[in-house]
Formats: C-alpha cells, sequence, structure tokens
C-alpha cells in the first residue's frame, strides 16, 4: 500500500496505522498566551444570557408556554392537546417549570391576578404586586437561561475534543456560539426551544465521544497542525498541501479515528447510552427533537468505512444501544398524541382555532427558495414586506437579529403605535393586516436600534459563509469518517427542520430559525473547519485575523444590542403579566 507523509506523520491511506516503532511527533501545545481564551468566552456568553434575562419581560415570547405549566401545577395532570395552542407539546420543559414555580414562589396553584377593565386593553397588561408570584415566573424564564449557558459548555467541550491544540480556532467558534443573536433571544425567553438545544447538544457531544472510543481514538498518534508546530520546532508553519488533511483533524479523533482496539466493558457503552438520553430528553422537550434520531441511525451505514471489523462492530452495536435507549424512554408523547389525535407529530394548528393560514406568504408557490436579500435587510432590519416571501432572507434575518420584532421587543412604544395605527384603518382581513402591518416605515424605529441591525446583518455575513465552507470542506477532506458524517447530517436536519415546517404550513410564522437550533453544535464545528481551511490557504495567517476581528466586533455589537434591551433594572412588575395570560 503506498505510503505519505502529511504533516511530519506517517499514515497508511486506507490501511492499518503505522507500525508502533515509529516514534510519533511531539504533541502541540497550546499557547499559554491564548489559554484562557475560551473558558473566558464563555463566562462572557453566559453573563451576556443571564443579564438579558434579568431584564426582558417575560412576555416577550412567541407563545404562552406557562399556560401548560399552570394546568400541571393547578390540577395535577398532562394536559391533553385540545387544552390550548401549546398543550400538544411534549411535557418536559413545562412540568420543570410548574415544579421550579412551585419551589420559587411557594404556591402550590398559580396565583391568579384578573385584570381590572382599565387594564384589560392596556399593551403592558396587568399590574401585578405579588412579589412571590413575580420571583416564580422569572426563575421559569431561568430555565431557559440555564439551558443556554449548558449548550455553550457543551460546544466548548466539543471543541476541545476535535480541535485540542487550535486554540485560536476554538476561541472563535465559542465567539459565534457565544454572541449568536438569537440563541441568546431563545435563552430568555420561557419556551422550551432552549431545552431542545441543550439535549440535542448533549446528544451529539456524547454521540463523538462514543464513536471517538470505539474507534480507539484514545490512542490516535497527535500531529501538529499548521497553526501549532510540534514543541521544540521553531520553523514557521507551512501551508497545507493540497488534498491534505484539515489541519486541526490530523489531530482530531473523531473527524479522523484510529484502529486500534475498542475498549471493553460497560464504559465502552456509556457514551451511547448518554448520547440516547440525550435523545430522548429532547424528544421529551420539543417536537424537532426527534431529529436527533436520524443522527444516531447515520452511525450505522457509515461504520462500513472503519477501518476493522472490531471498530465497526462496536460501531453497529453502540448505535443499536444509543437508538435503543433513545426510543425506549423517548417514544411515549408521540405514541400519546396519535392515540389522542390520529397523528404523533401534530400540532397546534390543525388542532386548534387560528387565522394564521390566512396569513403571509401563504402560499408555498410565492416563497422564493433561492433569493436572498440582504440590501432589503439592511434597509429595513425587523420584518417587512419585502422580504417575508424570501425564506433564506427570513432565516438570516431571524438567526442574526430580532428579525420577528414584535414578539421579542413587544414593550418598544414606536412598534406598538405603529400598530395602532394600522389596526384603527380597520383591515377587514388578517391578510390585508399583515400586509399593512409590515409595510412599516423604519422611522417608527430608534436609530440605534436600527444601526445595531445593521451592523450585525453585515458583521454576519463572513462566519455564515465559512460555515457554508466549513460543510463542504470537512467531507472532501476527511472522506467517508462516522464524525464526520453525524455532524453533516446534524447540521442538514438543523436546515430542514424549518424548511419543512414552512413547506408545511406556508405563512410567515413558520419561517422560524429557531427551529434549526437544535443544530448550533454541529454548525459551529462545520464553522471551526471552514475557519482552519482558511488559515491553511495561502495567506491563511492573515486572513484567520480578519475573521477573529470580525467576529469581536461582531460580539460587541451584539453585546450593545441586548444591554439596550435588557436596559431595565430590576426588573418591573409593571411589565410582567400578558393579558390573559398570568
Amino acid at each position: 500500500m503506498r505510503k505519505t507523509k502529511e504533516h511530519g506523520a506517517s499514515f497508511v491511506r486506507g490501511g492499518s496505522p503505522a507500525p508502533a516503532a515509529q516514534t510519533p511527533p511531539a504533541v502541540p501545545r497550546p499557547s499559554s498566551a491564548l489559554r484562557w481564551l475560551p473558558p473566558a468566552i464563555v463566562l462572557i456568553g453566559s453573563l451576556l444570557r443571564i443579564a438579558y434575562t434579568a431584564g426582558n419581560d417575560v412576555r416577550n415570547l412567541y407563545d404562552d408556554h406557562f399556560h401548560v405549566s399552570r394546568i400541571m401545577l393547578d390540577e395535577r395532570r398532562w394536559p391533553l392537546p385540545q387544552d390550548g395552542w401549546e398543550t400538544y407539546q411534549p411535557p418536559l420543559y413545562h412540568a420543570l417549570g410548574a415544579l421550579t414555580y412551585y419551589i420559587v414562589s411557594g404556591y402550590s396553584t398559580v396565583h391568579l391576578q384578573e385584570p381590572t377593565p382599565q387594564e384589560k386593553y392596556l399593551p403592558q397588561g396587568v399590574v401585578c404586586h405579588d412579589a412571590r408570584h413575580l420571583a416564580g415566573r422569572k426563575a421559569v424564564q431561568f430555565l431557559s437561561t440555564a439551558s443556554g449557558v449548558g449548550t455553550l459548555v457543551l460546544v466548548w467541550l466539543l471543541l476541545r475534543l476535535l480541535f485540542p491544540h487550535a486554540v485560536l480556532a476554538q476561541s472563535a467558534g465559542l465567539l459565534l456560539a457565544a454572541f449568536l443573536p438569537r440563541h441568546i433571544y431563545m435563552s430568555g425567553m420561557a419556551t422550551n426551544d432552549a431545552m431542545t438545544y441543550l439535549w440535542a447538544s448533549l446528544c451529539v457531544y456524547a454521540l463523538l465521544r462514543a464513536v471517538h472510543r470505539a474507534t480507539g481514538g484514545d490512542s490516535a498518534p497527535a500531529v501538529p497542525s499548521r497553526s501549532a508546530p510540534a514543541a521544540g520546532d521553531s520553523r514557521r508553519p507551512h501551508a497545507t498541501p493540497k488534498g491534505a488533511r484539515l489541519p486541526s483533524e490530523a489531530s482530531t479523533t473523531a473527524f479522523a479515528p484510529a484502529a486500534a482496539a475498542p475498549a471493553r466493558g460497560w464504559s465502552s457503552y456509556g457514551w451511547w447510552v448518554l448520547a440516547g438520553c440525550g435523545a430522548a430528553l429532547a424528544m421529551w422537550t420539543k417536537q424537532y427533537g426527534i431529529c436527533v434520531l436520524p443522527v444516531l441511525a447515520t452511525v450505522i451505514p457509515m461504520s462500513l468505512f472503519a477501518r476493522t471489523a472490531r471498530a465497526r462492530g462496536a460501531l453497529v452495536r453502540g448505535a443499536l444501544v444509543s437508538l435503543g435507549v433513545a426510543l425506549a424512554l423517548g417514544a411515549w408523547p408521540y405514541v400519546r398524541l396519535y392515540r389522542l389525535t390520529g397523528n404523533p407529530m401534530a400540532s397546534n394548528v390543525p388542532i386548534g382555532k387560528h387565522v394564521l393560514d390566512e396569513g403571509l406568504p401563504g402560499d408555498v408557490r410565492a416563497i422564493s427558495w433561492v433569493s436572498f436579500h440582504l440590501g432589503s435587510l439592511l434597509a429595513r432590519p425587523w420584518i417587512h414586506i419585502s422580504t417575508v416571501n424570501s425564506f433564506w432572507t427570513v432565516m438570516y434575518g431571524e438567526l442574526w437579529f430580532d428579525y420577528a420584532m414584535p414578539c421579542t421587543v413587544y414593550t418598544y412604544a414606536p412598534w406598538l403605535e405603529s400598530l395602532g395605527r394600522v389596526r384603527a384603518t380597520q383591515p377587514r382581513t388578517p391578510r390585508e393586516y399583515e400586509q399593512r402591518m409590515f409595510s412599516w416605515d423604519p422611522s417608527v424605529v430608534p436609530p440605534v436600534t436600527l444601526w445595531q441591525g445593521r451592523f450585525i446583518y453585515t458583521l454576519a455575513v463572513l462566519p455564515t459563509a465559512l460555515t457554508i465552507v466549513g460543510l463542504f470542506t470537512v467531507w472532501r477532506r476527511t472522506g467517508p469518517v462516522v464524525g464526520s458524517a453525524a455532524l453533516m447530517a446534524c447540521f442538514l436536519l438543523g436546515v430542514l427542520t424549518p424548511l419543512a415546517q414552512t413547506i408545511r404550513f406556508p405563512y410567515r410564522p413558520s419561517m422560524k430559525a429557531t427551529y434549526g437550533l437544535h443544530a448550533l453544535i454541529a454548525a459551529i464545528v462545520l464553522f471551526v473547519a471552514g475557519f482552519e481551511w482558511l488559515s491553511a490557504t495561502r495567506h491563511g495567517r492573515w486572513l484567520r485575523w480578519i475573521v477573529v476581528l470580525d467576529l469581536v466586533l461582531l460580539a460587541g455589537a451584539v453585546t450593545w444590542h441586548f444591554l439596550y434591551l435588557a436596559d431595565v433594572f430590576p426588573y418591573s412588575a409593571e411589565y410582567f403579566v400578558r393579558r390573559g395570560a398570568i
């Protein structure tokens, strides 16, 4: 078989690893000057989420999920799908919300405060003065914040596994994860989305650890990357030869597993079981948590490309264990929903009464699947009639800024005044109402917020492009590797989830990047792969610092935006209870 030299290490393409007698190169060590960066970024991102939640109105959410927790606490039962708008959901988040409210407030039933006739139609809702009730509701909101912080930690752990010596690449990926606006928004909302991201990330992390262990990655030789020469090597790093592996992948165990014998005993199945438990928890939290099942199943066909029969057997057995645990523990909410409605994936739209299907765009044929109107987003950073029919524009808009403004900045007086003028015209149909509402004049929005959106949208182009580059780079440079296939499957499912939802319900609210953030951990890894590919190009030394500068500026703009939103400290009781949903 043909042997080749790659970064000073000897590999046998398609065969067994290099002879044991060969001395592997020295393991590169991260620069002490940068070693503190990853934990510092995770800490700053966590504090930003906490600060935003502390000042964020609990009404700033898409739907009233606390209604489900209230039924659970007051009536001690799992609600039926027809009991409310969100009662079709899997119950884990809402049960934890009910328990959290009970522990913090001390109320065994939810404290009710009926609005007075004067308060009933006020935009700010009911004035609530019960401190215990306020504390309980705010604690439920912080469940999402804790989930968001946990997701950041899992992203950090996975980057340390896949890129152990590329500290700058780790830091770049964590900057993107820590300051991704849509993830921060969802970490401050009292909904079940952020908790779903947490469990899905746990599943992917445990899966890659299991793959690493099953393929004997613990004994894989460490190879210096382009950005990290071996200890004692004073030579300048060279660009990666064309067709060579991704720089950090040479020392990346999950991307390039070795062929050593897998570990035996319970420890060899521990990560597989944890991956299955993460999948089951995601399925018990939100319906799109079921997307982690195909990620687990990807391991089975990809095991054919393992180097030894022992590794192939370990991968297949482990994947079957994960899938078995996930289905055994996570299938019941879908079985129950099928028994009650005849559809295991039934949602509130066909179950409850609604007028959403009369909204925009209203028809799949009216949606553009190939356009991207960045110029329109820069002119009007929030939802507008000029962008609402473009799928990728809406996805980019919601991912990187508050595109669906009426939900997440509900208490902005200029926006409420604009809506009041629309309502005063008495539109005859929901379609006509949306057409007028989404034709707003940018002058109604505070200039500072307009410029925040413009800065963020502009700076986000580069990391978005590198994530797409990473998607194509990983497979081309690593070949059919199990870890690569699982990450790519996770990312593609994150894209397909909002795409399928938009086809299923072709109107504006279904175009939510929120649905795809269960693939956040995979997207960050692909971005780092794109970052490392860029580092290996001819001018990579300079280009990677341009990317880092762009991410630092993006982090500053995002921090400015969220601290601006959360400028009311301490939390104000006057902005607490949404009308009819306390």
